[in-house]
């Protein structure tokens, strides 16, 4: 699972509007589901800013790169965004990885989204626009 949250969006809505916003999250929308149809994964928006993506029967090589690819196909975008530090629209990527190895520790669906999401918000400490993997910075 790659959770992915739009850095700074509130204060874009609040700078260019509703309608600006909403623009905004369907360019990046498409941005990201073209990346991740690449691996046949699914992307669905999980509120707000918020999109998860969903990639099975792939290495953990992949999704880092497919996480990375999703990250620099928004940057690449230079969608301007006046009201955040980099002046760009940006976006922060958590990935938590059910394999195996941690299989045993991993209740469900809900702990994976879980997961995922504190390594999302451990990129947002680290910065932002940035890839963070669960398990990675513990």
């Amino acid at each position: 699972v790659i959770m992915v949250d739009i850095d700074h969006f509130k204060t874009y809505n609040d700078f260019y509007g509703h309608l600006a916003g909403d623009d905004c999250l369907i360019h990046v929308a498409r941005s990201l589901n073209k990346v991740v149809k690449q691996t046949s994964g699914s992307l669905a928006r999980f509120g707000g800013e918020e999109f998860a993506a969903l990639l099975s029967g792939v290495s953990k090589h992949e999704v880092m790169k497919t996480a990375t690819q999703m990250l620099n196909s928004v940057t690449a975008m230079k969608i301007k965004h006046e009201a955040s530090p980099s002046g760009l629209v940006s976006i922060s990527l958590g990935i938590a990885i059910l394999d195996e190895n941690n299989r045993a520790a991993i209740a469900g669906p809900d702990d994976l989204l879980n997961l995922a999401d504190t390594a999302l918000y451990q990129s947002k400490r680290n910065g932002r626009g940035r890839v963070s993997l669960w398990g990675a910075f513990s």
